[in-house]
């Protein structure tokens, strides 16, 4: 990134840009020869900036500029040196174009080797396209590190360069036997079978299974995946897990009998399957924001009753939901699979309707894989200045890299797919950074981030930017959401994230910037939850949620379950959170704020939301007993909340708990536009409004505008949302909100948008 004088350079609303602004290149300095090869030194090299970034000051937005700017880079002492690596290379290989590489591995083994005889050397690993299958970490540590200006760089030529955890399978054919049996007839003519053994090798299957394709594990909320179970991937995409119904949920009945380890089933589909010790119950027993796996030990089709090894976390109650998963008789669905490792076979019922058996083996064979690998496929150890770019991540029962206690390492136009846990773990360090990448067919999450110091609120400066999240949190769907930030200053900007059983942003923390995302269809599967959720630690405080736009987020769940899915869920006596310059269309509840203090909200559009604001002081009511129960003392004491840090940063938090904290206070309602909604502010708790500052009222609101029709934009259907002249909104000191800035933007890796 290059700093630039762009005063002069027009908006097209007249204004001009800062003096100074952001230059981002498309793709990263290549200082190298045209024939760049081993042992090559970089010379004098131009690159051109095909596009310009800067702030208009009037729209306080990004504006994209087309720039013919050459940059002219000197030589310099540092070489440069590329690395060439093909699927049909050979580790024995020099590396150079004409005689590649073959693998990660062998590619990273020569970089230490220019290292070693050249220590200030560059090194580029560049990758041709194909499929590079990893059985194990490829790992690197400090003295691998590039430096500041010459990062080790990881380049894919293409977006078809795959760094793959998973393993082909093969030997396909239809069921037949008492395996057919078993099927439902409309699925028996329809599910084939493959051995895994081809896979693995032959010898004691029983042992070595599990080491390869996981084990069905407890999983869900507050449950940390140990070792993810594989997912059959057919054509690239991930398939389903087998499971009964099909869509939908079994419900616990009203007469439940209150253990919290056993269902009573009344389906009584189930009742006659084959229990081969490995059937699961994925469900929300109790509530519709925690989800589990638990094992299911016996079935009693006399009663209809499922036994638990383990009681539920939060028990089970009448009329919450389950189903039935991991069982050969629920295979009965285009896409479903189901992997019995008892016999080292894996069943699939092909989304191949119309097709001919002898069509559907032949793609099955040359389409199908199972995710293997149980580590990271890549893990930095105290490295520095690492660059991946247009690399598509696929394959693992576990991640695609976990970044630990690095500085500087940057994923760039790469791709993270069918991974079973979350896809990227970054472990504290500094400035790294994750831009124009996507996301998707994910188990659980998407980025898990660590970073910044919450003792002296030193920043990370970890940027995530221009993601694309969607169909994430597939297998797991509570709280496994597309960025799970943990720390103090880490950005989250001009992503699109949608398409989730539940959160799309969950902060734990302080100072982090949630802006410019466009985030829509998430919390489809759960209710009492967040697009963006923070949340039951008091300390969590200096969050922004600025210039975004909430679409649509309205949970899928009818009948027995009620629907209160929240844009910005400040939950449970979180703090100090900025709301500001955010667009909501059709949101149930838009913000929440769930018996905090110090928060702001101002200058939010809520449209069609049949609640805008909900303020509560459940800290006086139904959780009047929290600072014992939650031990608050105890969050207070991991901070320094009264030291002059946290005083500087947080005025009204060193007095917290002299200062009546189970009650609301200092927050703020101001200059929204509410358009057509049914219920605009929603007060509980016998809380109350004031526009009179002088008598501390527990919520100050003022300067709002509440209509059931357009208040005056000039194309609210097409969200140009400047005012025209009839318009109210000016007398009320609202600021005019721009959304053609929100969102993925294209760039030098992102060239189109989806």
């Amino acid at each position: 990134m290059l700093d630039l004088s762009l005063a002069g350079f027009p908006c097209e609303c007249g204004q001009t840009g800062s003096t100074q602004s952001q230059i981002y290149l498309p793709v990263s300095l290549r200082a190298e020869t045209p024939t760049s090869s081993i042992g090559t030194p970089a010379w004098n090299v131009s690159i051109v900036v095909s596009f310009v970034r800067f702030i208009c000051p009037k729209r306080a937005r990004l504006i994209s500029l087309p720039l013919a700017l050459v940059v002219a880079v000197s030589a310099a002492a540092q070489s440069v040196q590329t690395v060439y690596v093909s699927p049909e290379g050979n580790d024995l290989n020099s590396g150079s174009a004409t005689s590649p590489k073959q693998t990660p591995f062998g590619a990273l083994g020569a970089a230490r080797s220019i290292r070693s005889a050249s220590p200030g050397t560059q090194v580029i690993l560049q990758f041709q396209p194909g499929t590079y299958y990893m059985t194990s970490s490829l790992q690197l540590v400090g003295s691998d590190s590039g430096t500041s200006g010459a990062p080790l760089i990881f380049r894919g030529t293409s977006k078809d360069v795959f760094f793959d955890g998973s393993r082909p399978v093969s030997g396909w054919q239809k069921v037949s036997g008492s395996d057919y049996n078993r099927l439902s007839p409309g699925a028996r003519d329809n599910v084939f079978v493959a051995p895994l053994t081809q896979m693995f090798g032959t010898g004691n299957f029983a042992v070595s299974t599990p080491i390869e394709t996981g084990v069905m594990s407890r999983r869900g909320f507050q449950y940390t995946t140990v070792d993810a179970w594989s997912t059959l991937i057919f054509n690239g995409k991930a398939m389903n897990l087998a499971r009964y119904p099909n869509t939908g949920w079994m419900t616990v009945p009203s007469y439940h009998d209150g253990s919290a380890s056993s269902i009573e089933v009344t389906d009584p589909t189930p009742y006659g399957w084959q229990n081969n010790g490995d059937i699961w119950a994925h469900g929300y027993y109790a509530w519709d924001w925690a989800d589990s796996y638990e094992h299911v030990t016996n079935f009693d089709p006399s009663t209809g009753k499922m036994n638990f090894e383990q009681p539920s976390k939060y028990g089970i109650s009448a009329n919450h939901r389950f189903v039935i998963v991991n069982a050969l008789e629920a295979v009965d669905a285009p896409g479903e699979f189901y992997v019995d490792r008892s016999r080292g076979l894996v069943f699939f019922f092909p989304p191949m309707l119309g097709a001919t058996d002898a069509q559907k083996i032949d793609s099955l064979n040359a389409g199908t894989s199972l995710t293997t690998t149980g580590t990271a496929l890549v893990d930095l150890l105290n490295v520095s200045d690492v660059t991946f770019e247009n690399i598509t991540f696929q394959g693992g029962r576990d991640s695609a890299a976990d970044v630990r206690y690095a500085a500087r390492v940057s994923f760039n136009g790469c791709t993270f797919r069918n991974f079973g846990q979350d896809a990227l773990r970054i472990y504290g360090g500094t400035d790294h950074s994750v831009i124009s990448s996507d996301f998707y067919d994910l188990d659980e999450g998407g980025i898990l981030l660590y970073g910044g110091d919450r003792t002296g609120l030193a920043p990370s400066g970890h940027l995530i930017d221009n993601c694309y999240f969607h169909n994430y949190s597939r297998v797991v769907g509570a709280f496994r959401p597309a960025v799970d930030i943990w720390g103090v200053g880490n950005t989250v900007k001009n992503c699109r994230i949608e398409d989730a059983p539940q959160s799309a942003i969950v902060l734990h923390g302080n100072n982090n910037l949630i802006e410019y995302n466009d985030i829509q269809r998430v919390c489809l599967e759960t209710n009492d939850s967040g697009a963006i959720y923070v949340g039951r630690n008091p300390t969590f405080q200096g969050n922004q949620v600025i210039n975004n736009k909430f679409t649509d987020i309205n949970s899928s769940l009818s009948g027995n379950y009620s629907n209160f899915t929240v844009g910005v869920y400040v939950d449970d006596m979180a703090n100090g959170m900025t709301i500001a310059m955010n667009v909501f269309k059709n949101v149930q509840v838009a913000v929440v704020i769930g018996g905090g203090r110090d928060n702001t909200i101002d200058n939010n559009y809520f449209f069609d939301c049949p609640v805008s604001v909900h303020f509560d002081a459940r800290g006086k009511s139904w959780m009047s007993g929290f600072l014992t129960a939650w031990n608050v003392s105890g969050m207070l004491a991991e901070v320094p909340y009264q030291g002059s840090v946290w005083a500087n940063a947080y005025p009204n938090f060193p007095k917290y708990l002299n200062d009546d904290p189970a009650s609301p206070k200092r927050d703020t309602l101001t200059h929204s536009v509410c358009v057509g909604n049914t219920n605009w502010l929603l007060l509980l708790d016998g809380l109350k409004t004031s526009s009179n500052l002088k008598t501390n009222p527990p919520i100050y609101a003022d300067y709002n505008s509440v209509t059931l029709t357009d208040p005056g934009f000039t194309d609210m259907a097409n969200e140009d949302y400047t005012f025209n002249k009839r318009s109210s909104l000016r007398r009320l000191k609202i600021k005019t909100i721009y959304t053609d800035n929100v969102g993925l933007y294209t760039d030098g890796y992102r060239y189109t948008l989806p």
